[in-house]
């Protein structure tokens, strides 16, 4: 029996904060700030990177998806890791990572491939700021004696200089915008293989307009 002073509600999914998440924010939003009112170009010199996992079935709601029976079929969502890299330029990579992401992975995959492609989208335009996320690979000494080099004082990491904000989506261009658009473009295509999915992923990359991205990489500052 429906009471009648009930109602319904909508849950949302958030990032709980550690207790001195809140701090850390707004001392990274102070420093860019304060980037922004000394360059008013400042916003065009940041290439934000993250990964994330495309799957063949496109979203679940995990909640409501179970298997009944008397062992643990282990079951795995086919599924791809996808790196890429964006900035008010336009889009780095994008990079399929086989298996687990290991710090060696990751470091070829900056010396290889995001680094030269970086040199090429920025030229000689001066200094260049390097965002990633703490995973642990991301940590890695080689990992950070090569950023160290590549981006002296700007990198934006786990203990660097420059403190990456963690559960923080809705400050990071990568989460508040690229994977959102993506997966939604590319699940409405419903690909039926790795291969066929690999290629929709690099397609709706090709189609971002830089527009975009130099849009979304200005609008940080008033977010």
């Amino acid at each position: 029996m429906k009471h009648p002073d009930w109602k319904w509600y909508i849950l949302t999914l958030i990032h709980i904060l550690n207790e001195d998440d809140p701090d850390r924010r707004v001392e990274f939003c102070e420093w860019y700030l304060a980037k922004c009112a000394e360059d008013a170009g400042f916003p065009h010199k940041i290439v934000w990177s993250d990964e994330a996992t495309f799957k063949l079935n496109g979203t679940i709601n995990c909640h409501n998806c179970m298997y009944w029976g008397p062992i643990n079929p282990h079951v795995n969502l086919p599924g791809v890791t996808v790196r890429c890299g964006i900035s008010a330029l336009g889009i780095i990579g994008t990079f399929f990572i086989n298996g687990t992401v290991t710090s060696e992975k990751y470091l070829n995959l900056l010396q290889e491939f995001v680094g030269p492609q970086i040199s090429e989208m920025f030229g000689d335009d001066g200094k260049i700021f390097f965002q990633q996320d703490r995973a642990p690979p991301h940590y890695h000494r080689d990992v950070r004696a090569h950023l160290d080099a590549a981006f002296p004082d700007t990198w934006i990491g786990q203990r660097d200089a420059i403190e990456y904000l963690a559960r923080s989506p809705d400050l990071t261009p990568m989460d508040f915008f690229l994977w959102r658009y993506l997966k939604d473009k590319v699940y409405r295509t419903k690909p039926r293989t790795i291969d066929a999915l690999k290629m929709e992923i690099e397609r709706q990359c090709r189609d971002i307009p830089n527009d975009l991205f130099r849009d979304v990489c200005e609008s940080l500052g008033a977010r």
